[in-house]
């Protein structure tokens, strides 16, 4: 299946809480509310034609996310909300996705999707081989279908979480999901304790033999961790947004009782309820479209206009959005160089890599400028 580039600037992600309920407890987990309920369809698909309707002019694709807990708990309501939204915008270009752990993936949810295939997408979350992904995950590693996800999604991503009880093992664990079938996108856990003495100088020396990994295997496209958008450091280029993420512009989420959110970050205890107004101011910061009215702290930092390390997070967890952790903001910088150094070799022997197809000559062009940009400006 096409790869889908949820943070282009034509394409808006509508993220939908399928369920808060999940049947595992991982040790990294940020979603720390495993209420019950589910979609609430009747309420969910009003927002949602108002959504399409009303704020979504100028985009040209769609990626419908249902999100958890763990979403195919939910599976009969996500099976009958994508028949509607099929239904209802049979002109829009949509895709759908999910994140799933793969224990509840029953015969019937396996069926479904194959007949499906072509447009729905069920990434998997899956950390390594059995020892690093049950340090975290309990001991589900073989409760998991893995032939079923890489025999019929061999190309697509899946979802490889870092903690500091596995950073150590992250390039290894890249390529044993590798070898099995898997395109991993190794991601670090947040909201946990990451020690920057301790675990900074592992992550740089992992990220040194992944990068390597991708310069010397030219068939492989690099993974999310490091394909920056380094176009986004180039001073002629021109966003319709600056922040990475999109929340609030690209992305939009809605929780199981269909009330909005710029992300599901920002879906807090359902059980205090839904405050429109806090929401709305929330948006109206966004809206702004200037990182410094959120965080005036990293007014001088060079690299404001990619980082952007989760508002969502930032204000479930601290009440602010502008309240960065300080730790990611080091990981982040030291990611961004590594990135920028693996693609100005790439760049420089750019006709062994088949997949900078796909990028445009004026996002290469651009790259080449914001690398030499981020080498200029960037310091930890």
């Amino acid at each position: 299946m096409e790869f889908v580039d949820i943070t282009a600037d034509d394409t808006k992600e509508i993220i939908l809480m399928a369920t808060n309920a999940c049947n595992l407890r991982c040790k990294y987990c940020y979603e720390t509310n495993k209420n019950a309920p589910s979609m609430q369809l009747d309420k969910l698909k009003v927002r949602l034609k108002d959504e399409i309707k009303y704020k979504s002019k100028g985009f040209k694709r769609f990626v419908f996310n249902f999100h958890g807990g763990e979403p195919f708990l939910a599976f009969d309501k996500i099976k009958s909300l994508v028949e509607w939204v099929k239904l209802t915008f049979p002109d829009l270009n949509i895709t759908f996705t999910t994140t799933t752990n793969g224990t509840v993936i029953s015969n019937d949810i396996k069926e479904w999707l194959l007949i499906h295939k072509k447009e729905f997408i069920p990434i998997l979350s899956l950390d390594g081989d059995k020892d690093v992904h049950d340090r975290n995950r309990g001991n589900s590693f073989d409760k998991i279908d893995k032939n079923f996800f890489s025999d019929n999604w061999p190309n697509q991503g899946i979802k490889m979480t870092v903690s500091p009880n596995t950073i150590g093992n992250m390039f290894d664990s890249f390529i044993y999901l590798y070898n099995i079938g898997f395109y991993p996108n190794p991601t670090l856990a947040r909201e946990v304790d990451w020690n920057l003495e301790i675990h900074l100088p592992i992550y740089v020396k992992e990220l040194k033999k992944l990068s390597r990994f991708y310069i010397d295997h030219p068939e492989v496209k690099p993974g999310q961790l490091l394909d920056l958008p380094l176009h986004k450091f180039s001073p002629q280029y021109i966003s319709k947004h600056f922040n990475s993420c999109g929340a609030g512009f690209n992305t939009i989420a809605f929780d199981i009782y269909g009330n909005r959110y710029p992300c599901q970050t920002f879906i807090s205890d359902l059980k205090k309820g839904y405050d429109k107004s806090e929401m709305d101011r929330i948006f109206s910061i966004l809206e702004k479209n200037n990182n410094l009215n959120v965080s005036p702290k990293c007014k001088d930092c060079s690299i404001i206009n990619w980082c952007s390390p989760c508002y969502g997070i930032n204000y479930s967890n601290r009440g602010d959005m502008g309240n960065f952790d300080s730790t990611m903001c080091v990981f982040n910088k030291v990611t961004l160089l590594c990135s920028a150094q693996m693609f100005s070799e790439i760049y420089f022997d750019y006709r062994k890599y088949p997949w900078l197809g796909v990028k445009s000559e004026k996002e290469i062009y651009h790259s080449i400028i914001g690398i030499k940009n981020i080498f200029k400006t960037v310091s930890l």
